[in-house]
């Protein structure tokens, strides 16, 4: 099963370092998957050089508009011809052992896989909290952005561009399921981490700040620390 992993490269270079590793370590860990990272990046040298250190793809192109960033590294992934496509920001990671739990859903050829919680870890403070996704009414039940996997099907009904132009305070969350929804039906479903580790590395540089927010709890931060060399 081939599982092309893509993100997008801005800056925090300790961050993309820490993603960067643990993405090696998946696919030196994960046999079962034949893993290739493509990474989107907007500093020129500077963020190829980051990229192809660990023997990624890279593509250069302009970091706004974000969602097109994105959707340039989706479509660089597709010459490749991956079963599968792992949106991961260059903030997250996962342990081999969580990758394995969309395994069941892949080998059913379902077209949309993800989570419906998540974890985070402040690099300043040492702190973790697991979050449990969404508790609100419009939200609850609905998928978070990282770690979402869509089948190469399904992304040729989205001619490989599964993120359409942002409205005005959309999320990029989002814009890919209002996407999602002209396209008609297509199979899914919803995991959770299941005590396994699916993990936001949060820095200074993070467009959202590490907080307890609703629906979540501090965790200990020893297990996190320990798989990711933190």
């Amino acid at each position: 099963m081939k599982v092309a992993i893509v993100t997008a490269i801005w800056k925090r270079e300790e961050v993309f370092g820490i993603f960067a590793r643990n993405a090696v370590k998946l696919i030196n860990s994960v046999p079962e998957m034949d893993i290739k990272v493509f990474c989107a990046g907007s500093e020129g040298e500077h963020s190829q050089g980051m990229a192809e250190a660990y023997g990624f793809e890279y593509v250069e192109v302009p970091n706004n508009p974000l969602y097109e960033k994105w959707n340039v590294a989706v479509r660089s992934a597709k010459g490749w011809q991956p079963d599968y496509v792992l949106m991961m920001g260059s903030d997250d990671v996962m342990s081999a052992r969580m990758l394995r739990r969309y395994l069941p859903s892949m080998m059913q050829r379902i077209d949309f896989i993800g989570c419906l919680d998540w974890m985070f870890y402040d690099l300043n403070s040492g702190k973790a909290i697991h979050w449990k996704g969404y508790n609100d009414n419009e939200r609850r039940g609905k998928t978070v952005g990282a770690g979402r996997m869509l089948s190469a099907a399904l992304l040729n009904k989205l001619q490989w561009q599964p993120w359409a132009q942002q409205v005005k305070g959309e999320g990029m969350d989002g814009t890919m399921m209002r996407r999602l929804a002209k396209i008609g039906n297509y199979t899914k479903r919803a995991i959770t981490t299941g005590r396994e580790l699916a993990v936001d590395i949060k820095s200074n540089t993070n467009i959202t700040p590490f907080a307890q927010w609703p629906n979540s709890v501090f965790i200990d931060p020893a297990k996190i620390k320990q798989e990711f060399g933190l």
